[in-house]
């Protein structure tokens, strides 16, 4: 996507964004991060929303967002707002903000294609849509992990040529000036891994003392010390996971991510464990708990054995201590021959117990003969301890080893992670087109007609339809201009801006929520909703900005929501009548304008007048509303219906000056 930055936002803003982002601006703008944008001084939402839309109008060659005057963009964005709640990642709600409104039929066509097999697609896995849902919901951005050293490492080298090229930030390099550097590498490094280069001269030392050897030709540091690698599989794990079940759910390969999962997770479960799953911390508690017992279980057998000791042996006892030079040697030496056999029994039954629990021979652990009390030759447990270590540490190194192999996939991994981000969009689309009934609109070129039309903003909301211009539809004359009128909160200003969502999903390229459809493509789309206040500068401002839209050439869609509301109502009726004749003159506008002053503005000018009625009350005297504009006739006032759901709810006097109230307003 090819976009000029300065040509969008002006130089000074491109350059604030080249200052922040380096070479990454454009992207940052082609994916429409909003987020990140508003995080710049000076960048609010709506600059960072209008820069996003600009892009893309840029890119599509489209007026875009600016065919959207006075309230039409606050709509548009209401309803942005609505979609992106269909939407569960962040990259996927980014993406909505892409789809500007458009002119160009061919680009508007090519979206509907692609919604309508985002449709299909939803239909497709609607029965697994909560679980595919909680699966796009736990993918985040890939997380890089913090640089680390890894003191269990050492490169070494006798090579001049590679020592300069092996350093590195995750382990030692050590150089190898004599055989002593190799036998230190050996004893202070759990692994040692042998470089050679084409220089080398010691390579039968560092060969004798490596466990691995590489030439420097052939160094990947990624391969030989997996690490960091495993470091950022480990960081994303949850993500990988829940890529590799969203994509099972959507029936995609799963190839790389199988074997890869796999692989983490006999990581996790081997975890730094040797055999049987015994760490080396575990299996020193394992030996010294045994040791513990194992003096009170040699106790109890000897008392079982009850070896009694006869007073020539006690003399000889003392005899040999009085000439030895080791007394504890001459009481050992002394004792019943059953003494070292029980105790050759019980360390056996230890060793066993040990060896079942750890898959260790630990024999060599305790003395060969009798002593009181007994331990256990701690420079033997020390060394069974480092070999362990060792051993754990070789044994996970090539499962390391087979996860950063992976490395070279994380591309691929990128790209299933867009493509996720993708149908993470597209199955939201499906999901608002399942819910809302839509439907394909089909293009023509006179009006905007739609059929069972609902407004996605209002719960529960009613079908409606309606025309303006001369559509295929048969449910009203072929008027472009319309008036339209009826009870106060009967649902006047609730079409005018169902009938403009519907418009601005038209020409985004969307589905609308109407069994059918048939519209225009319009140039310029106006909505003026109903003011506020009264006040003069709203009246001047109101009309300098409506009249050259109404006299402008191009198709155009007016949509005016009480223009009384900003001017006397004697003079409004007047300027109203005057415009719909102006529009009326103008074959390229297309208007809706919604007004209580429909019988004032009948004597004035010919127009379609269609009502809004509200039909009377119910038992529990709320309005009864038909929301369903009756064409080509005036809308019942509600004030009257008010007043007789007053009288009817009152007694005596307060009821008589209701009933006057009421008579008046029939006599209209």
């Amino acid at each position: 996507m090819d976009i000029d930055l300065g040509a969008i936002c002006g130089e000074k803003t491109a350059a604030q964004l080249y200052n922040a982002f380096g070479s990454d601006a454009v992207r940052i703008v082609r994916d429409c991060e909003v987020e990140r944008l508003v995080q710049l001084p000076g960048f609010g939402r709506k600059k960072a929303l209008a820069i996003v839309r600009k892009a893309y109008a840029h890119l599509y060659d489209e007026p875009g967002s600016s065919i959207l005057t006075g309230h039409a963009e606050d709509v548009y964005d209401m309803l942005q707002e609505f979609l992106s709640g269909y939407v569960v990642t962040a990259p996927a709600r980014n993406k909505l903000l892409a789809y500007i409104p458009l002119t160009n039929r061919d680009l508007i066509e090519e979206r509907q294609r692609y919604f309508q097999e985002a449709g299909a697609l939803y239909e497709r896995v609607c029965d697994r849509y909560g679980e595919i849902a909680r699966s796009l919901g736990e993918l985040t951005a890939i997380k890089e992990p913090e640089i680390r050293k890894y003191y269990d490492y050492v490169l070494l080298t006798d090579s001049n040529e590679a020592q300069s090229q092996l350093k590195n930030p995750h382990c030692d390099v050590l150089f190898m000036d004599t055989p002593d550097e190799a036998e230190y590498a050996r004893s202070s490094y759990s692994f040692v891994i042998y470089v050679a280069g084409t220089d080398s001269e010691l390579e039968e030392y560092g060969e004798q003392y490596a466990d691995r050897i590489c030439t420097l030709a052939h160094f990947d540091l990624t391969t030989l010390i997996p690490d960091q690698a495993v470091e950022k599989f480990m960081k994303n794990e949850r993500t990988l996971r829940a890529l590799r079940d969203l994509r099972a759910m959507l029936d995609l390969e799963t190839d790389i991510l199988d074997p890869l999962l796999e692989a983490l997770a006999r990581y996790r479960a081997k975890d730094g464990a040797v055999e049987n799953h015994i760490t080396p911390d575990q299996f020193v508690d394992i030996v010294r708990k045994k040791e513990g017992e194992l003096n009170k279980r040699i106790l109890n057998a000897l008392t079982e054995r009850d070896l009694g000791i006869k007073a020539t042996r006690l003399l000889d006892l003392v005899s040999s201590i009085g000439a030895s030079d080791d007394p504890t040697e001459a009481i050992r030496r002394s004792l019943p021959v059953e003494f070292d056999e029980v105790y050759h029994e019980v360390v056996s039954e230890v060793v066993s117990e040990i060896e079942d629990a750890t898959g260790i021979d630990a024999s060599s652990l305790f003395p060969d003969s009798f002593s009181c009390p007994i331990s256990i030759e701690h420079e033997p447990l020390y060394d069974l301890r480092r070999e362990l270590e060792t051993t754990d540490f070789k044994s996970r190194y090539d499962l390391k080893q087979t996860i950063a192999s992976f490395s070279k996939r994380w591309p691929e991994i990128d790209a299933m992670l867009d493509e996720a981000v993708a149908y993470d969009f597209m199955l939201a689309m499906g999901r608002f087109i399942h819910d809302n009934g839509c439907c394909v609109p089909e293009f023509v070129e006179d009006g905007m007609s739609f059929r069972e039309a609902t407004n996605v903003f209002i719960d529960g909301a009613t079908p409606v339809s309606y025309k303006i211009g001369a559509t295929p539809h048969d449910i009203a004359t072929s008027d472009r201009i319309t008036v339209l009128t009826g009870a106060n909160s009967g649902g006047k200003t609730t079409l005018l801006e169902t009938g403009l969502t519907l418009q601005l999903l038209a020409q985004m390229g969307m589905p609308v929520p109407a069994s059918e459809m048939h519209t225009t493509i319009f140039e310029s789309i106006r909505y003026l909703a109903k003011a506020k206040s009264q006040n003069a500068g709203a009246f001047e401002t109101t009309l300098t900005s409506l009249v050259p839209v109404a006299t402008d050439s191009g198709k155009r869609l007016i949509l005016i929501d009480e223009l009384e509301s900003i001017t006397e109502p004697g003079s409004a009726a007047r300027i109203i009548a005057t415009l719909i004749t102006i529009l009326q003159r103008n074959e390229d506008a297309y208007a809706i304008i919604v007004t209580h002053l429909g019988e004032e503005i009948e004597k004035l000018c010919t127009v379609r007048i269609d009502g809004i009625e509200a039909r009377g009350l119910d038992e529990d005297l709320n309005l009864i509303v038909e929301r369903q504009p009756a064409f080509g006739r005036m809308g019942k006032s509600t004030p009257e219906l008010i007043v007789e759901k007053l009288y009817r709810s009152s007694t005596g006097d307060v009821q008589k000056v209701y009933g006057e109230m009421l008579e008046q307003l029939k006599k209209r």
